[in-house]
């Protein structure tokens, strides 16, 4: 930072207890500088004073002279812990959930709110969030912010001494993945419920990666006709529902996994989808085809589409599910468990997938090893291989064209040899 700043020039940095006390004195008048980590607050720099303040709309909230904090934890903490209080009691919600500690809410609350969401709230994740956060059980929900997580992670990647002395490693990147996205869907759920103004963890660099993102596709020698055969064909399902195998799937699974291979969908975009987005129409040339409507609330980006497929062996599997095999629900969804009344979970066509997995050696190198995901992969890849359009592709799959292109479509080798061969 320069020796003078200009009472014109905002800056905006994560404020510390040694920035502030080393933040020049103003060429004139004043200046303010705002923290990244409390929305609205900031502190103004005088001439002979530092004065914390918060920004509430048109509004200047007087908060105190920095000099004057003596809390143990510095005067930013006291500040930011002071700004929080005042925004809970400026809301204009009546609520009482943001003074409330998470333990409480998740006990009383959390799972009574969920009810009717379409990711239905297991009673294993309230237990796994007690655990994984239990020293942030009796914190109010108002009061937990970045800097915990921050503090939490590093503690979940450090070693930690266990019995006999012994070393345990500390949790994997993917792990603490985990971790995070519960808590953080808790903080979603607050936001949509208007308990609380917005997701502390959100634009907090918190996005924590796994490891390398592998982009695996299925080579030409996998073809979708003998998926689709293989799953939905009348042949195969009246085999299947004569008895004449040792187990069976039913309907529904067989027609979820051909649209999930055969569209590259996430499992949510179509096991959490409704039977009337299923729309089968004609084209103008008279052939039959899907229209698969997917709503932006099921989706992970937020953003719906359409899908438009013709297959002539799954659209016919699909107007008999409909018309004969549907279970009719409150909900419409496409797939519903008539024993569970509710939807199916993700474990559905499990099993079927397995046999699918070994019957065509799907994986790397054959090894029965790959998962539905690699189906979207398999379908990015060769869309842009077709027709060279990365917007396409990412309209196709419902992603950014970023994502897409980072993501999914896999590089072709033997199109980078052509390319550099005719190079002159």
């Amino acid at each position: 930072m320069t020796d003078k700043i200009k009472k014109t020039k905002t800056k905006r940095i994560a404020l510390t207890d040694p920035k502030i006390r080393a933040l020049p004195p103003p060429e004139e008048d004043r200046y303010d500088v705002y923290d990244t980590k409390s929305p609205g607050l900031f502190i103004r720099v005088g001439k002979r004073s530092k004065v914390f303040y918060l920004l509430r709309g048109s509004d200047r909230i007087k908060i105190g002279n920095f000099r004057d904090f003596h809390h143990i934890n510095g005067p930013v903490f006291e500040a930011r812990r002071a700004a929080s209080d005042i925004l809970l009691d400026l809301r204009p919600s009546s609520s009482h959930v943001p003074s409330m500690a998470l333990g409480d809410y998740l006990d009383k609350h959390y799972a009574a709110e969920r009810k009717g969401h379409r990711r239905p709230l297991r009673p294993q994740t309230i237990k796994s969030l007690k655990s994984f956060f239990s020293d942030w059980l009796s914190i109010p929900i108002h009061r937990i912010n970045s800097d915990l997580l921050s503090k939490k992670i590093t503690e979940w990647e450090s070693p930690t001494t266990i019995e006999n002395g012994k070393l345990k490693r500390g949790n994997t990147k993917a792990t603490i993945r985990k971790k995070f996205i519960l808590i953080n869907a808790v903080f979603n759920h607050l936001v949509r419920q208007e308990h609380i103004l917005k997701n502390p963890f959100n634009s907090r660099g918190f996005k924590i990666d796994t490891v390398e993102h592998k982009i695996n596709i299925y080579n030409d020698n996998i073809r979708y006709s003998e998926l689709m055969n293989y799953l939905v064909s009348e042949e195969r399902i009246e085999l299947e529902f004569d008895g004449n195998r040792g187990k069976t799937h039913t309907r529904a699974a067989r027609i979820y996994i051909a649209v999930i291979i055969r569209l590259g969908l996430r499992d949510n975009e179509a096991r959490l989808n409704n039977a009337d987005n299923f729309v089968i129409e004609s084209s103008l040339e008279g052939e039959q085809r899907l229209r698969l409507i997917i709503p932006a609330d099921i989706t992970k980006t937020g953003k719906g589409r359409e899908v438009l497929l013709s297959c002539p062996i799954l659209i016919p599997a699909i107007r008999d599910y409909k018309d004969n095999h549907y279970v009719h629900n409150d909900d419409g969804l496409m797939f519903f468990n008539q024993s569970t009344k509710s939807a199916y979970t993700n474990n559905l066509g499990r099993s079927l997938y397995q046999e699918l997995k070994k019957e065509f050696k799907l994986g790397m190198n054959g090894n029965g090893s790959g998962r539905k995901y690699d189906f979207r992969h398999t379908l990015a890849t060769r869309a842009y291989r077709a027709k060279g359009d990365i917007k396409l592709v990412a309209d196709l799959i419902g992603d950014s064209v970023e994502t897409a292109s980072k993501y999914y479509v896999a590089s072709d080798p033997e199109a980078a040899r052509l390319v550099i061969s005719n190079l002159e």
